[in-house]
């Protein structure tokens, strides 16, 4: 992926600039601290009440499960990052097993996408497109699909997904959050099994469907 060239933001944006996303190196880790602290104060995303980080947020963007990890530039300032893993490493077995009903592919044919961020200063110019971008690129590369889990509460990352293409295939539990809310599972654009018109929405946790205009864990504003 480290050949994957610059590539500008959509014209119609008046404030275009170009977008380059690049692999994540250990010299990028102060920076990314640092988009993901604006992120926490301006949404939630791995924030605390207070709007600073929680105290492991650090590790949840470094977990060493992550394949392959890649930052956004804007103007030379890194603004945005996402990550990848097989899906397994997410040991999250009823997401598994929704995903692979709708994708009618094994488990190690899954890529998972996670810690999709984007700085607040920096949404709406191109840097979620290109960085979703990536990863399906990687998940091509490799003969995957790239799914992804996003807070049911997260209005803004559900409608940012749907409206790129990617297939809501159904909902569960948030394994890691107790009953504090559910998840809804994605599926890159064009994946979907021959037939296949996502698992039933009932299947998932109840009451997970955030009210309209809630801002929840989000940092795209929406995150993984």
């Amino acid at each position: 992926m480290s050949g994957m060239q610059p590539a500008a933001v959509r014209p119609d944006r008046a404030d275009a600039v170009a977008v380059v996303v690049r692999p994540r190196v250990e010299a990028d880790r102060a920076a990314v601290l640092a988009a993901l602290t604006e992120c926490a104060a301006a949404t939630g995303y791995l924030g605390g009440p207070d709007g600073t980080l929680v105290p492991d947020a650090e590790d949840h963007v470094y977990d060493p499960r992550f394949t392959s990890a890649w930052v956004a530039e804007l103007d030379g300032v890194i603004v945005g990052h996402v990550a990848v893993m097989p899906m397994r490493l997410g040991k999250d077995p009823a997401a598994e097993d929704i995903w692979m009903a709708a994708t009618g592919r094994p488990a190690d044919d899954h890529l998972l996408v996670k810690r999709l961020f984007v700085a607040p200063g920096a949404q709406r110019r191109g840097v979620a497109d290109r960085l979703l971008d990536t990863a399906v690129a990687a998940a091509r590369a490799a003969g995957q699909v790239a799914v992804l889990d996003t807070a049911a509460v997260a209005v803004p990352a559900l409608a940012m997904y749907r409206s790129r293409g990617w297939h809501e295939v159904g909902r569960a539990a948030a394994h890691w959050a107790g009953d504090e809310f559910g998840i809804v599972l994605f599926v890159q654009p064009g994946a979907l099994a021959a037939g296949a018109t996502g698992a039933a929405l009932a299947a998932g946790a109840p009451g997970t469907t955030g009210a309209a205009g809630t801002p929840g864990p989000t940092g795209v504003p929406g995150g993984s």
